[in-house]
Formats: structure tokens, sequence, C-alpha cells
């Protein structure tokens, strides 16, 4: 809240309001995390750069396990791959590990989700986009949340999703933060 604001009936009644922000980085007060296993096998594939025609092998198999993946942390979805005996999917876990997709700072591991934070309904959830380590992050973060039962039935209010990491959407003032809002008709 802005300084001016304190002590006034709107930053009085502001301040009274159940509103979370979800912000990257350990240190972060409330830590916008994703669970990896909630995510679409759409986006999983795109994170994972996997293409359905130009590495059918791979897509296949990950579509045959990603039910049996969705039982993992994130870190038990490489074990499991590497364990196996197929070749196809000891490439998709070396594909994993090349990526570093399992070291993102976004992903839950033994923290709450961001989805689990609204499903306390707050009166608003924002969630900066801005300051994670990897450029894809945000990406996944917003079609996490726009794709979402909870957010689409608590009416989210996306940014576009299309805009590049240095934030250089035509609508919003450049350095500006990206983020995206939830809060409860």
């Amino acid at each position: 809240m802005r300084p001016e604001a304190e002590g006034t009936a709107a930053g009085d009644a502001l301040a009274r309001r159940d509103i979370r922000v979800l912000r990257p980085g350990v240190d972060a007060a409330d830590p916008l995390r994703v669970r990896f296993t909630a995510l679409s096998i759409e986006t999983k594939a795109a994170r994972f750069r996997l293409d359905s025609l130009n590495e059918r092998a791979e897509y296949n198999s990950f579509l045959r396990i990603d039910d049996q993946l969705a039982l993992e942390s994130e870190r038990g979805i490489l074990e499991q791959l590497q364990s196996s005996s197929d070749p196809v999917l000891h490439a998709l876990a070396e594909r994993i590990e090349n990526l570093g997709i399992l070291d993102w700072a976004l992903w839950t591991r033994d923290r709450q989700a961001a989805t689990e934070i609204v499903e306390t309904r707050p009166d608003a959830t924002v969630l900066d986009l801005g300051g994670f380590p990897h450029s894809d992050e945000p990406l996944v973060v917003a079609r996490f949340a726009s794709s979402s039962s909870g957010s689409q039935r608590r009416g989210a209010n996306m940014d576009c999703g299309s805009c590049s990491p240095r934030n250089d959407h035509p609508r919003r003032p450049r350095g500006s933060s990206r983020s995206a809002t939830t809060s409860r008709s």
C-alpha cells in the first residue's frame, strides 16, 4: 500500500482485505509455485520441447506414461524414467536433465502450489510473474493459471502470455511487472 493511503478509510479497508501476492523466489513470503504433475500433458510436452511428429517415439512414450508420472514428485519422475528398461524413456530422462527443467524455482517440491492458495479463497490473489531465473517459468505459470479450473471458476484476469521476458508488451509501460490476478466475486 502506498504510504499516503495509510490511515485513510480506503487504506484501512484495503488493509483488512485478504490479498495474497505470490512471487518467485525462496525468500518470498508467499512463493509462487506450480505442481509439475498438475500441468496438462500439452504444457509438459512443450516444456520438454517434444514435437509429436519430429520426436514421435519420445512423445508417444511420454503419452503412455504420463498417468504414472502424475503420482511422482518432480525428482521421482526423473528417477522413474532412468530406471526404466526402455531406451526411449532413458532418452526422455536425458532430455529433461539437459534442459534443467526439474531445477526450475517454480516447482512446489514440499511447498504449497498457487492453486492451493487460491482455493483458500482470499479476497484477491496476485501472481507476480517477474523475477524467475529461467525465461520459460513465467510462461508455465501463466499457462497453468489460465487453464486451471480454479482460476477460470473465479474469473482470472491473465496477462496475454505472448510477451517476451523483457516485458515489451505494447499496452504496458516498459519495465512494468508481469502479473496475473484472480479475485473472488
